[in-house]
């Protein structure tokens, strides 16, 4: 598996057009038949300032490249840059060390 961080200061926009962007961007990733089950996401923000956080986990190097090529995550990704302050948007590769069992 490899994992990213995404992190921004939500600037432009309203949260709830934001959260609904968010919502229709995981929803293309559960119904493309090519990346369900071999991209993981999941958005947090921070409930006392501007602060969000986006992890994303991707099976394989594939799934990483078929999802850049999808007209979805390009759209994402304009979009993620736009309500970003100043655009500035940060992709962090990370390591995962020590994790709970799944409920």
């Amino acid at each position: 598996m490899k994992h990213f961080m995404i992190k921004y200061q939500f600037a432009n926009g309203t949260t709830e057009e934001w959260h609904r962007e968010i919502g229709r961007f995981i929803a293309a990733l559960d119904n493309d038949p090519e990346l369900k089950g071999r991209i993981i996401y999941r958005c947090l923000r921070n409930r006392d300032d501007a602060s969000y956080w986006h992890l994303a986990s991707a099976a394989d190097d594939d799934a990483v490249k078929t999802l850049q090529q999808r007209d979805f995550f390009k759209h994402y990704t304009e979009k993620t840059r736009q309500v970003a302050a100043g655009g500035d948007v940060a992709v962090t590769p990370i390591e995962w060390i020590a994790e709970t069992a799944s409920a």
